[in-house]
């Protein structure tokens, strides 16, 4: 029997990651769900991070504001502030994927979604 044959898993689940060029992986039978599952508590942990640090640095900025008498100038660091915020939140969800195939033989999914057989997400 061929020692690749033994070591790769019968079925797979595909992954669709959308940055730009659309790029597959395959991903052992079953397991596509908890792979998104771990992107999406992770792109929630960081937009949670994100927010709390831009709500401390509009804070700090109205503070500053308020200590140099010039309510003006922490007003306008504290909207920069707000707008980086914005700016830099935009399309956090490209980086989570979604399951398009589960259990596919992977030289099927390898000839569908153009994707080397040996690519497997199980580095």
């Amino acid at each position: 029997m061929d020692r690749d044959a033994d070591e790769s898993p019968r079925t797979v689940d595909v992954l669709k990651y959308p940055r730009g060029d659309d790029t597959y992986r395959l991903i052992e039978a079953g397991k596509g769900e908890q792979v998104v599952e771990a992107h999406e508590h992770e792109r929630q942990k960081q937009t949670l991070l994100r927010r709390v640090v831009t709500v401390l640095a509009v804070v700090g900025a109205l503070g500053i504001g308020v200590l140099i008498d010039n309510p003006l100038v922490g007003g306008l660091g504290a909207v920069i502030f707000l707008g980086a915020f914005w700016y830099g939140n935009r399309n956090r969800e490209a980086f989570v994927p979604t399951v398009v195939e589960r259990n596919m033989y992977p030289r099927n999914a390898a000839d569908r979604y153009d994707i080397d057989e040996g690519a497997t997400g199980q580095d």
